[in-house]
């Protein structure tokens, strides 16, 4: 099964990159069929979530490379496709003389530029679930959340903070969860900090003693920033509060 998702994934991954274009989203330098494997440029600054973790990120950077990324999904939508899998992690950074950026490789005067990644999880909107669709989705959640990890549940466990309820529940990417998780993507930089766990964190829940992992998570950020904005809170003092 897992091998069948790898293939679908690359399959998706030529076809974005053969039919839409755009200097936003991550291009491809290589491709092994064999491997099912594909090359991209190097990042020379990571990921915003990488920018975020180190807290390194001003507001206006953040806000600029979030634009960036919002074209890229722009790029994807106007072809009828739904990224799915919009996050911090997926918008990577590239300075000047990465390829396929323009004239120069990165921005305009060699400044940042952000693309959107992860291409291999789009797909047509219309598209009904995979076979793991609505079970896989739910079971990981539902193992996520109550802290028995199954295999894919750490991945998942990162997903989780940028899903909106639709998503979680029929196991289907529409372009309005796109928008959802780009929103949620804004709302950790007006913050400050990443709405997911790091790798290494997310690893040391991954307790194989269930009287250990039985225990509550804390609410993704953006039922917290309702859950303010419920209780009468303007939004500055919501963002604020957080």
């Amino acid at each position: 099964a897992a091998g069948g998702e790898w293939h679908e994934r690359f399959l998706r991954e030529l076809q974005v990159q053969a039919t839409v274009r755009s200097k936003h989203l991550v291009p491809l330098l290589a491709v092994c069929p064999a491997r099912l494997a594909v090359a991209h440029p190097w990042a020379d600054y990571g990921s915003l979530q990488d920018q975020l973790e180190q807290g390194t990120l001003s507001q206006g950077d953040g806000l600029r490379f979030l634009l960036g990324a919002a074209r890229g999904l722009l790029a994807l939508h106007r072809h009828g496709l739904a990224h799915g899998d919009v996050r911090s992690a997926r918008i990577l950074l590239f300075g000047g003389g990465s390829p396929g950026g323009g004239a120069e490789g990165g921005g305009p005067d060699g400044e940042i530029l952000a693309r959107l990644g992860g291409c291999g999880c789009a797909g047509r909107e219309e598209q009904p679930p995979s076979e793991a669709g609505v079970g896989g989705v739910v079971s990981s959640a539902v193992a996520a959340a109550g802290g028995s990890l199954v295999p894919g549940a750490v991945d998942c466990a990162r997903r989780l903070p940028y899903q909106d309820p639709f998503t979680l529940l029929s196991g289907r990417a529409c372009r309005a969860s796109d928008v959802f998780s780009l929103g949620v993507v804004l709302l950790e930089v007006l913050l400050g900090r990443p709405a997911a766990p790091s790798a290494a964190a997310a690893s040391e829940d991954d307790d194989p003693n269930p009287t250990h992992t039985r225990r509550p998570r804390p609410q993704p950020l953006w039922q917290q920033f309702r859950s303010f904005l419920a209780a009468g809170c303007s939004a500055a003092d919501a963002v604020a509060a957080l």
